[in-house]
C-alpha cells in the first residue's frame, strides 16, 4: 500500500495494528461498557422523568438559563436536552473524540465542527454507519417511561440532561462497537462471512451472527450486575434503583438486536466492492424524460453531478464507492443479481412529485425499500427524496414512523374501500396512493406511503396483517 494513499490507508484495518481479537480485546471492553450503561441508568433514575426537557421547539427552559439562546443553537427545533447534548458533544469534539472509530456524534460533522484526522489507525474499515436517530428514540420513548415517575421537577432540568447525555454516549458507544465484533467475526471465519458478503445474504449474516445462548448469558450477566449495583448494599431487602429485569429488557429488546443490525451492515460494506448502484447521467444523457422527472442538463447545459450518487455516500459515507448504471432499471437489475448489496434511486423532487420510473420498477421487482435519504432542494421548503432498496424487507419496529406498502386488492366490490378504511380506522396516515401497472395478468398494483408514527407499533402491525387477509401480494 502506498504510504501516500490517504483513502486507501483509511479504507481498510491498519495491518500494522495487531488484527481485532475477540477473546483478548473485545469481549473485556464490551463488559466495561456494560457497567458503564447500568451505572449512567441508576444515576438517571434518582430523577422525575422531566419530560419538558426533551419537547422540541420548548424555547422557555432554555432562554430562561442561557443568554442568547436563539443563536446556542443550529436548529430551532432544539429541546433542553438537545442543546445539552450538542454542546457537549462540540466540545469533545473539539479535543478529538469523534476521530476515534469508537465514538459517533448524535449531531452532524458540520455542526460540531469535526475535523478528520488522517494519522488516526484503526483496526475496522473505515464506514459511515451511525444509527444514534434510532438510539434516541428508543432511549426517549421506551427506556425513560419504564424507569422514571412521569414528573416535573424543574430545579433539576440540568441535572436530568447530564444524566441523559452520559446514558446516551454510553448506550452509543456499546451499539457501535458492534463492528468490532463483526470484524473479529469476519476475520475468524473470512470463507464464510465471505460467500455471505458476496451474495448479499443480509438475513444469512444475521442467522451466522446470533447466538441464542451467549445472548441468554449476556441478558444474565446484566440482570445479576443491576441487582447487585442497584441497592445500597445495606441488606437485601433494599429496594432496587432500577428494577433489574427493566435493565435486562433492555438489553434484549434494543441493545443486542441494535447492534446486531450495525453488525450486519458492516459487513455487507466489508469487501472491497461498490457498495451501491446508482442512475448516472454521465453515462445515458439521452435518457428518457418520464424516468428522470426532471432533466439532464442545467441552465447552461453543463451535465449536472448525479444525486443519487450524493445521496449514496450521504447514506454509506463518503468513502463508500457507488457502481454507475445507465437506468433506474439496470439499478433494480445490479441489485437483483447479487453485483451489488443495495441501489440508490430517485423518488420525488418537490416540483415534479414522485418518480414514476421508481414506482414501476419497485412494484415489477421483489427488492424492498430499506431506507429513504433527503437532500435538500434550493428555494424549495421540501426536500427531494431518494430510496435506498435492497432484497431484504426491514423489519417493522417501534422506530418506524413511515412505511411504503405495495399490494393489490381482490376482485370484488368495493374491496379498495375496505383496505384503506382498514389503514384509516387505526390512525394510520396516508402520505400518498397511485395505481401502478403489474407485469401479471395486465393487473395494478396500488403503491401507498403511510405515516405510522401516530398509530404506533403495535397498531400498526396488527393493522398490516389485517390488510393482508383484505388485499394479495402485501
Amino acid at each position: 500500500m502506498d504510504d501516500n494513499d490517504k483513502t486507501s490507508s483509511l479504507m481498510w484495518p491498519d495491518l500494522t495494528l495487531p488484527p481485532v481479537s475477540l477473546i483478548e480485546d473485545i469481549r473485556p471492553a464490551l463488559i466495561r461498557q456494560e457497567e458503564t450503561i447500568i451505572f449512567a441508568l441508576i444515576e438517571r433514575s434518582q430523577y422525575v422523568l422531566n419530560s419538558s426537557c426533551y419537547l422540541e421547539n420548548e424555547k422557555s427552559i432554555l432562554s430562561d438559563r442561557v443568554k442568547d439562546a436563539a443563536k446556542a443553537t443550529p436548529s430551532p427545533s432544539f429541546s433542553f436536552m438537545d442543546y445539552f447534548l450538542f454542546e457537549t458533544e462540540k466540545f469533545q469534539a473539539k479535543l478529538g473524540r469523534y476521530n476515534s472509530s469508537e465514538e459517533h456524534a448524535f449531531f452532524e460533522p458540520e455542526w460540531l465542527k469535526v475535523a478528520s484526522n488522517a494519522s488516526h489507525k484503526s483496526r475496522i474499515k473505515a464506514n459511515n454507519i451511525n444509527i444514534n436517530a434510532k438510539i434516541k428514540h428508543v432511549y426517549l420513548n421506551k427506556i425513560l417511561p419504564t424507569m422514571c415517575e412521569d414528573k416535573e421537577d424543574a430545579d433539576n432540568y440540568g441535572s436530568t440532561c447530564v444524566c441523559d447525555v452520559a446514558v446516551l454516549q454510553a448506550i452509543s458507544k456499546r451499539i457501535h462497537f458492534g463492528k468490532f465484533v463483526a470484524e473479529a467475526k469476519f476475520c475468524a471465519e473470512r470463507e464464510k462471512f465471505t460467500t455471505l458478503i458476496q451474495n448479499n445474504d443480509a438475513q444469512g449474516l444475521m442467522e451466522a451472527l446470533t447466538h441464542a445462548a451467549v445472548e441468554e448469558k449476556v441478558i444474565e450477566r446484566v440482570r445479576k450486575k443491576a441487582s447487585h449495583y442497584g441497592t445500597d448494599g445495606s441488606d437485601s431487602s433494599s429496594a432496587y434503583k432500577v428494577e433489574p429485569d427493566v435493565i435486562a429488557k433492555l438489553y434484549k429488546d434494543y441493545l443486542i438486536p441494535l447492534n446486531k443490525d450495525v453488525q450486519v451492515e458492516y459487513l455487507l460494506q466489508r469487501l472491497d466492492r461498490p457498495a451501491y448502484a446508482f442512475p448516472d447521467k454521465k453515462l445515458h444523457r439521452k435518457r428518457n424524460f418520464d424516468e428522470l422527472n426532471g432533466k439532464s442538463e442545467d441552465s447552461e447545459g453543463r451535465w449536472q453531478q448525479s444525486r443519487e450518487e450524493e445521496a449514496g455516500r450521504l447514506h454509506f459515507g463518503e468513502q463508500s464507492k457507488g457502481l454507475p448504471c445507465v437506468s433506474i432499471r439496470e439499478v433494480f437489475r445490479s441489485v437483483s443479481t447479487n453485483k451489488v448489496p443495495f441501489g440508490v434511486v430517485p423518488m420525488e423532487h418537490p416540483s415534479l412529485g414522485l418518480n414514476k420510473a421508481t414506482q414501476i420498477a419497485l412494484v415489477q421487482s421483489s427488492l424492498k425499500v430499506c431506507a429513504c435519504v433527503c437532500l435538500p432542494v434550493e428555494g424549495a421548503d421540501q426536500p427531494e427524496r431518494y430510496f435506498i432498496i435492497g432484497p431484504i424487507k426491514p423489519s417493522l419496529t417501534s422506530e418506524t414512523s413511515q412505511a411504503v406498502l405495495l399490494f393489490a386488492t381482490k376482485h370484488e366490490p368495493g374491496s379498495l374501500v375496505k383496505a384503506l378504511s382498514c389503514l384509516g380506522e387505526a390512525n394510520l396516515n396516508l402520505r400518498c396512493l397511485e395505481s401502478i401497472p403489474s407485469l401479471q395478468n395486465n393487473e395494478y398494483m396500488f403503491y401507498c406511503e403511510i405515516d405510522c408514527s401516530k398509530a404506533g407499533f403495535e397498531e400498526t402491525k396488527r393493522t398490516l396483517e389485517k390488510l393482508s387477509e383484505l388485499t394479495k401480494d402485501v
